[in-house]
């Protein structure tokens, strides 16, 4: 029985069909000495890394997102549209820098003068709920657990 496999180019059969799968068989590049597996993955990546770190200028790099910021001096830094801060280091923008301080829960550093160096006042504590005493309610109205109990006292009265 010959094999026949429907190509674009048409049908294939018999010793064609070999040849087509040994052409489609992926390329296989030996590993270097000594690596195999996951070392050969490691190193090639590592390769890779080191390559990409010569092609880019050395310079600063946002704590946020990365990317690269235009300078070398903190003038050139700030004149880019970066900011810093205290701990962090630098960022490519106000907004980076927001996330990170929303991510990490820190305040913003306020301004000399601003109403936001001044220490917050407390709020005074309302008065205890639990304080009033039994007797402040209307004498008009009772407990139905009261009128429950007039109301048996009075009909073991009648019966008797």
């Amino acid at each position: 029985m010959t094999k026949v496999v429907n190509t674009p180019g048409g049908t294939v059969a018999g010793r064609a069909v070999t040849q087509l799968w040994a052409d489609l068989r992926p390329i296989h590049r030996c590993p270097r000495r000594g690596e195999t597996g996951v070392d050969a993955v490691v190193m090639k990546w590592i390769r890779s890394r080191a390559a990409k770190q010569e092609e880019v200028p050395q310079g600063h790099h946002c704590t946020g997102c990365r990317t690269s910021i235009a300078g070398d001096t903190e003038d050139e830094l700030r004149a880019a549209g970066g900011a810093f801060l205290e701990g962090a280091g630098w960022f490519c923008g106000p907004r980076c820098e927001r996330q990170y301080r929303l991510r990490f829960r820190i305040r913003p550093t306020p301004a000399d003068g601003s109403p936001a160096l001044t220490p917050r006042k407390p709020t005074p504590r309302p008065p205890p709920l639990g304080a009033e005493p039994e007797e402040a309610q209307s004498p008009k109205r009772r407990s139905a657990a009261d009128e429950l109990a007039d109301a048996l006292r009075a009909r073991r009265r009648q019966s008797t």
